[in-house]
């Protein structure tokens, strides 16, 4: 049975992905990731329609680091 959330994570060494039924859990995986200085960018979808609710990406600015963010959880 699939799950109905994909939370993903990408970074030079490592990409990750799991796979929840539960949004706070699927929410708590996202920020950790978004938090690690190991992930570059990631995001959580729905395995039944692909809809994006989610994505960080983060890139080397000066001498600090640029994070985009957006959700579409409240």
């Amino acid at each position: 049975m699939m799950k109905k959330y994909k939370v993903c994570g990408f970074s030079a060494l490592m990409d990750a992905e799991m796979n929840t039924n539960d949004t706070e859990q699927a929410s708590d995986l996202f920020e950790t990731m978004m938090n690690s200085e190991v992930y570059t960018h990631g995001y959580i979808a729905d395995n039944n329609t692909g809809e994006v609710y989610c994505y960080f990406n983060k890139e080397v600015d000066g001498n600090g680091v640029k994070t985009e963010y957006w959700t579409a959880f409240a």
